[in-house]
């Protein structure tokens, strides 16, 4: 009977210092894998086909559809100590004049989609949208 309970102490030292290594490389476990690290400012190549996905489950009005984009450029937002990838839209069917938003990207992809700051597309030049006209959804 003692022979059974030294070996059944044993066994819960070894599994425990199993466990204590785990995250280690050594021992039962998977090892810990390190975080991995994005790349804030990775330039986004299919910006125009991921805003144009963000923007049909987004707009409402079939006349925004028609619109103008900017490339991506590397700009100062707000609230951020760093530069991200702005991309600019200007919707010309508000009667007040053009409404311009931005499109925030982290890492490639689309973040957010605000109302620009007068800063964040000073100097853009618009092309056309085609990808979004294409998206319009039939009636």
């Amino acid at each position: 009977m003692r022979m059974r309970n030294k070996n059944a102490a044993m066994l819960l030292v070894a599994l425990a210092l199993a466990g204590c290594g785990a995250g280690h490389g050594f021992g039962f476990g998977k090892p810990k894998q390190p975080p991995v690290i994005v790349n804030a400012n990775l330039y986004p190549a299919s910006y125009r086909m991921q805003i144009a996905a963000m923007l049909s489950t987004l707009l409402t009005s079939r006349a925004d559809y028609n619109a103008l984009i900017s490339p991506p450029m590397l700009k100062p937002v707000p609230d951020s100590p760093n530069e991200h990838y702005v991309v600019c839209l200007q919707f010309n069917n508000d009667p007040d004049g053009p409404k311009t938003k931005v499109v925030l990207f982290l890492g490639a992809e689309p973040q957010q989609y605000v109302d620009a700051t007068p800063e964040e597309c000073t100097g853009a030049a618009y092309q056309p949208f085609t990808e979004l006209a294409a998206a319009l959804p039939h009636k």
